[in-house]
């Protein structure tokens, strides 16, 4: 029985890995295909930007999980190899010289409409690459963890959990979908009644702007604007902290250090920075793609710093044998990620109707937005500190018992 237990981790690792790859390039062969018919059929709106980012995307994805998928290959076929891998924080701070040439670069094709397809391969590369720098930032000067745990937490948080967080979010919402028409019905809201919601969304059609005023007068409302607080300030938090560093769950009852946990839980916070931050950057106009990247690199130590904190509340917990340091970092990164969330929501609305964007409601909550963001990256320092402090520990200890085996047993 010790035997399977063994095998069938990796086994559904396997599995999963290939998913990966198979759906991945599957789907950017598929764009790639509808690129290629639209082309031959002169259809030139086929050869549009969100299209063609989309696919890189994609084929991004299936190629990260390759790696993956052999190294669990080869551990079945008992050929793994060296496991641990070397440091990459000067790799990665070298990598993020490039990523100022791609900013450059990427803001003068944005200004040139004949040539802005190209700012699909520079959106996928302007993305990865600050992210792959924060988490090497944070973690930089501590041991590696082994390259299948490793390979394996980008795999899981790539494929498994935003499948797992949108289905969580998806089942919440329609959850606050059906409190919401039920009020309707009863006429709990007044005057804003659901039929002339369904006209309303008519609007939808003439484009963004119709649709973000349709939004803003739903929003009006005090039971609708409290529903969307409550899933944007403390479902999605609560649900994407829970799932995002969920590749530690896996490891909690076995030898779990908590450099490890840390590094594991920021390489699961960029896994998702990457698809979130991509799918967003992909949506906008090319003459918004410098600012869009720049402010997702920023978005990014959100993400990242918080699975951190998630990633070693758990590994401490298991070392500890109790639940109480868990506990404490999955609050702690829901309230800062709620926080952040519905002080983004609150300038949004503020500003609404204002001719420059910016009221004072803004202008405050981007202030203590500015804080959410110092809070988080003073969280991982203090994090960095304990964790240093206490592998210097074990480090003297390893010493001393070297030197003099005696001391060591006392």
């Amino acid at each position: 029985m010790a035997e399977k237990r063994n095998i069938l981790p990796g086994v559904l690792m396997i599995i999963l890995s290939a998913l990966g790859v198979l759906f991945g390039l599957a789907s950017a062969g598929f764009s790639a295909a509808g690129l290629l018919w639209a082309g031959i059929n002169g259809t030139p709106s086929g050869f549009d930007l969100p299209v063609l980012s989309s696919m890189l995307l994609s084929l991004t994805i299936g190629l990260l999980n390759i790696p993956a998928l052999a190294l669990f290959i080869r551990k079945a076929a008992g050929k793994a190899g060296a496991n641990k891998a070397a440091p990459l924080f000067k790799p990665a701070t070298i990598a993020l010289a490039g990523w100022a040439a791609i900013l450059a670069a990427g803001y003068f094709i944005s200004r040139n409409a004949s040539v802005q397809i190209w700012l699909a391969p520079l959106t996928i590369a302007a993305i990865i690459l600050p992210v792959w720098w924060l988490i090497e930032f944070f973690r930089r000067g501590f041991p590696r963890s082994t390259r299948t745990r490793e390979w394996g937490t980008l795999m899981i948080g790539l494929i498994a959990s935003p499948t797992l967080i949108i289905i969580a979010e998806i089942v919440f919402i329609l959850v606050l979908i059906l409190g919401v028409a039920v009020a309707l019905g009863t006429g709990v809201f007044g005057d804003l009644q659901l039929s002339s919601l369904i006209e309303n969304a008519n609007l939808i059609e003439g484009g963004i702007e119709q649709l973000e005023e349709v939004l803003y007068e739903i929003m009006q409302q005090p039971v609708i604007a409290a529903a969307a607080f409550v899933m944007i300030g403390l479902a999605a938090p609560l649900i994407e902290e829970v799932f995002k560093p969920m590749s530690t769950w896996f490891l909690l009852k076995r030898p779990l250090t908590l450099h490890e946990g840390y590094a594991l839980g920021l390489i699961s916070g960029g896994a998702f920075a990457i698809l979130e931050s991509a799918g967003i950057v992909i949506q906008m106009d090319a003459v918004d793609w410098l600012t869009a990247v720049a402010l997702r690199a920023a978005t990014g130590v959100l993400h990242i710093g918080l699975s951190g904190i998630v990633g070693y509340g758990f590994a401490r917990s298991a070392q500890e044998k109790r639940a109480r340091p868990a506990v404490l970092a999955l609050l702690t990164a829901v309230v800062l990620h709620g926080g952040w969330n519905s002080l983004a929501l609150l300038s949004g609305l503020s500003s609404f109707n204002l001719p420059s964007g910016i009221g004072t409601t803004s202008v405050i909550a981007f202030i203590f937005m500015g804080l959410v963001f110092v809070s988080i990256i003073t969280i991982n320092i203090l994090i960095r500190r304990r964790i240093k402090q206490e592998l210097d520990a074990e480090n003297t200890g390893e010493e001393i018992g070297e030197a003099n085996p005696d001391a060591a047993r006392i």
